[in-house]
């Protein structure tokens, strides 16, 4: 069945800016398929190709390659880029790397996420300043401080936070997880359940499980389930 999927992966992106896009997509993307497009969200099967032209920009009528794929029960993995080639000899312009995860459901792709390094315009805005690269923790009597980057994921306890680090040590933070979340890089810390927050720059691998929860393992071995209300984290973590 892995192969097969690999197959069908295959098949609908590589016929992307091709004329056998829509047979592809067709035969590929299952009724009610959804993909998940960096700058839209989530989308319907109607508007994702349009919305991946616009993601794209000059990339749009690139044509895929597929750099690496793998395939783990009902989940495909895909390492792709995009080229652009200018010139009478073709020599590269320039390229767009990305990833994508496809999910199938009875033989078709039902869920899909997307993610790229988006080319930046030289006009742009420079990125907005990090968040602080320390915590301050307040208890009785004392005032500690611990940096971010020491920080592999945080969950709640009632209107505590619990802060686990690299070192393998709990913190507790007299605040609720809101109040914490606040103060940290939104960039590198994600929310992946109301409860729970994670160091994307510690994830190790992200895991589907037999029920079709995501589960995000950190560098320590530490298992989370990615909740599904939050499974829009999961194209930065897949970019992380």
């Amino acid at each position: 069945m892995s192969e097969a999927h690999k197959q069908t992966s295959r098949r609908w992106h590589e016929a992307w800016a091709t004329p056998a896009q829509p047979a592809a997509y067709e035969a590929c993307l299952a009724s009610d398929f959804r993909g998940h497009v960096p700058g839209h969200g989530w989308v319907d099967r109607h508007a994702y190709a349009r919305c991946v032209r616009t993601a794209l920009g000059p990339f749009a009528a690139a044509r895929v390659t597929i750099e690496e794929i793998a395939a783990e029960d009902e989940a495909v993995m895909l390492r792709l880029s995009w080229t652009l080639c200018e010139g009478e000899r073709g020599e590269t312009a320039s390229s767009l790397v990305g990833c994508a995860v496809d999910r199938f459901r009875d033989g078709r792709v039902a869920e899909h996420l997307l993610v790229f390094d988006r080319p930046r315009d030289a006009a742009a805005p420079p990125p907005a300043r990090r968040a602080s690269e320390r915590l301050t923790l307040r208890s009785t009597g004392r005032v500690g401080f611990l940096k971010t980057a020491e920080i592999e994921w945080v969950d709640a306890a009632h209107n505590y936070a619990r802060i686990h680090t690299l070192d393998g040590k709990t913190h507790v933070a007299r605040e609720p997880i809101g109040a914490i979340e606040a103060r940290l890089d939104r960039e590198r810390f994600l929310r992946i359940h109301r409860s729970t927050i994670i160091n994307a720059d510690c994830v190790r691998e992200l895991e589907l499980s037999t029920h079709g929860d995501y589960v995000a393992i950190l560098s320590s071995g530490q298992r989370l389930t990615i909740s599904r209300s939050f499974r829009d984290r999961l194209p930065a973590l897949i970019g992380a």
